[in-house]
């Protein structure tokens, strides 16, 4: 029974967490001199949201980063 009761416990959990709206903020990018072996802004944003599974950037939000 306490198997059970914990299963649907972390199913709820779950559930909410999958609910829940993804996190965004906008990204302020820019490279300095002698940066220039950096990657660019369209790179550092496809390897994040490739990371993370979507993407966490949007021209207007009120987290900048």
């Amino acid at each position: 029974m306490v198997r059970w009761s914990s299963a649907l416990a972390v199913l709820a959990l779950a559930r909410a967490a999958a609910a829940a709206p993804a996190p965004k903020a906008h990204l302020l990018y820019v490279r300095g001199p002698g940066a220039q072996r950096c990657p660019d802004e369209q790179a550092v944003r496809e390897v994040v949201a490739r990371r993370l599974g979507y993407d966490p950037f949007a021209e207007r939000e009120a987290m900048t980063i």
